[in-house]
């Protein structure tokens, strides 16, 4: 919670983000290696349970997580799931923590291991209430 405190005070939703995009992508089902026939995905928690377990944190730095995993989530169901179980709650935060809701992705790049070990996309993100220098959108990394 630290760290999500120290964010929050940036002034800036990037770091939220790639958090929120870094515990995503752990908690995706991971194969094992290429070349071995039937390597099963490993057992390890689902985001889906993740969010859960979150919601029962009633946390300044929960709620501005559970935001930036409502943005980044996989489908539609989720993310709505997540917006009206931290609608209720009366944290302050920034206002860019908010404004989360409204981001869009513009061009998107994909780029995959020659062996289909994994891939890495990349998102531009467009976000409402920051500014940045010069006409550029802000950039993330996102997987």
């Amino acid at each position: 919670m630290v760290e999500l405190s120290r964010i929050l005070a940036t002034g800036h939703p990037l770091e939220l983000l790639l958090w929120a995009s870094a515990l995503s992508c752990t908690l995706e089902p991971r194969f094992g290696s290429p070349f071995e026939p039937g390597d099963e995905p490993t057992a390890q928690p689902a985001l889906a349970e993740l969010v859960a377990m979150l919601m029962d944190v009633d946390r300044p730095e929960a709620t501005a997580l559970l935001a930036g995993i409502a943005t980044l989530a996989p489908d539609g169901a989720m993310s709505a799931r997540i917006r009206r179980g931290i609608a209720g709650r009366n944290h302050h935060l920034p206002a860019w923590v908010a404004s989360l809701r409204s981001a869009s992705a513009g061009r998107t790049v994909q780029m995959t291991h020659a062996l289909g070990r994994g891939e890495t996309i990349m998102v531009e993100a467009h976000l409402p209430l920051i500014r940045c220098r010069g006409p550029h959108p802000v950039d993330a990394h996102l997987r």
